[in-house]
């Protein structure tokens, strides 16, 4: 009822139930953070978000955890080592290594293009102050503008780019490629 016709409701205070939205709208406000971050990172993602969003391109096949590719997890997974730039011939299991190294990961982000993305990775680089950044589809000249980019925050990055080679000869010998190589492939795409 009115108050005594003072133009007021009064309702008793209940502890509980005000401690319950309280609640409520602190984890309303984490999500509705965590959405603005997702949509201003695009095209990246946390690597378990974009592992959800494509599961048959990450999870294809049977891993078989061979010498080769646990020399390549664990370079892929080695902080010390800043830049990593991961070539082979198609389906060769570029995707699955980053799969097997980075789920459940935290400050792991993942790009499937190496397109469009100065204003997710510069939204990034303000927003965190390590992790690593891991880029599909990363031709040479991409890599090294994105390199600029996060040199530029000097922040603890580690940058791992993914490109398909046509050929062995294509490999190169710099120091933080890793090759993935399978003698039985020959000198061609599958």
């Amino acid at each position: 009822s009115l108050n005594g016709g003072k133009g007021y409701w009064k309702q008793p205070y209940n502890e509980k139930e005000a401690k319950k939205a309280e609640e409520r709208r602190i984890e309303a406000e984490k999500i509705r953070r965590e959405n603005v971050f997702l949509e201003k990172i695009h095209p990246f993602l946390p690597i378990d978000k974009a592992i959800d969003l494509d599961k048959k391109t990450f999870q294809s096949g049977e891993f078989v955890e061979t010498d080769l590719m646990k020399a390549c997890i664990a370079r892929l997974v080695d902080t010390s080592q800043k830049k990593l730039r991961l070539r082979a011939l198609s389906g060769m299991g570029k995707t699955r290594c980053i799969y097997e190294a980075f789920k459940g990961g935290n400050d792991v982000f993942y790009s499937p293009t190496a397109r469009n993305l100065d204003s997710g990775l510069h939204y990034l680089m303000r927003n965190r102050d390590k992790g690593i950044i891991v880029i599909d589809d990363c031709p040479i000249e991409e890599y090294i503008h994105i390199e600029s980019i996060i040199e530029t925050y000097n922040k603890d990055f580690k940058i791992v780019s993914i490109i398909n080679v046509l050929s062995k000869k294509e490999a190169g010998s710099e120091l933080w490629d890793f090759f993935l190589d399978d003698s039985k492939n020959g000198d061609v795409i599958d």
